[in-house]
């Protein structure tokens, strides 16, 4: 996925086309992923897409190559990450046993503050924001409700840390564009986010994958997904 998302191309000259901007990186995604280098920049620049009731394959600019590729970065992060969280179940899955123990696990991107913070920014930080409230109120909240459930003398201490309310100005409709974390303020920019939240999938990338005779794993973590041809 990491040499995938290297992947370098340009735009041509006066044409609305991307082209490879040099080969080495895909040659290792084609690699890992056991298809032929030539096939994956085909699908990238050159997808097949329905116009009227006929199949064609459209010429790609810079742009859309490169949201192609994140999207099927993520798509397959997605898939292999699911595929192996399923695996771990199978394999710890003890029927009949009582289950005293367990293992958890979590896994998120620290806070970001950039320059420019778009759609990525703002879900990443509000996930920070919900795991830092549930931290306080455990820690500052729920604490002292016990020692007064168990009778101990204290003074219940307000520390200010209730992150609520900028909880609540992101799950809400209309929120703004500046928002004041727990880490700081951040700005955010909304250029592309419908784009970027709809994440479409390349079905032409995604049935060069399909066809993989060298990589059983991603054959596995594409096979329920239909494409449109």
């Amino acid at each position: 996925m990491m040499h995938m998302g290297n992947m370098k191309f340009k735009q041509r000259p006066r044409e609305e086309q991307a082209e490879p901007d040099e080969t080495e990186e895909a040659q290792l995604a084609a690699n890992m992923y056991g298809v032929e280098m030539e096939d994956l920049i085909k699908a990238l620049m050159r997808p097949r897409v329905k116009v009227g009731n006929e199949w064609v394959n459209k010429g790609q600019n810079l742009e859309q190559v490169n949201w192609a590729i994140g999207a099927m970065a993520k798509g397959l992060y997605s898939r292999i990450f699911n595929w192996l969280v399923k695996k771990c179940n199978q394999t710890l899955d003890q029927k009949g046993i009582p289950r005293d123990f367990f293992i958890g696990v979590l896994d998120i991107a620290g806070f970001e503050i950039f320059d420019f913070n778009s759609f990525e920014q703002l879900w990443i930080n509000f996930v920070n924001e919900k795991l830092q409230q549930f931290f306080n109120h455990h820690m500052f909240v729920l604490e002292q409700e016990e020692y007064a459930r168990e009778g101990i003398q204290w003074t219940f201490i307000d520390f200010g840390l209730d992150l609520q309310a900028c909880i609540e100005l992101i799950e809400k409709a209309e929120a703004h564009f500046a928002m004041r974390h727990y880490a700081g303020t951040v700005r955010y920019n909304v250029t592309n986010w419908l784009e970027k939240n709809k994440d479409p999938l390349n079905d032409t990338v995604v049935q060069v994958m399909k066809n993989s005779k060298k990589n059983a794993l991603l054959v596995e973590v594409w096979q329920d997904y239909t494409t449109q041809e």
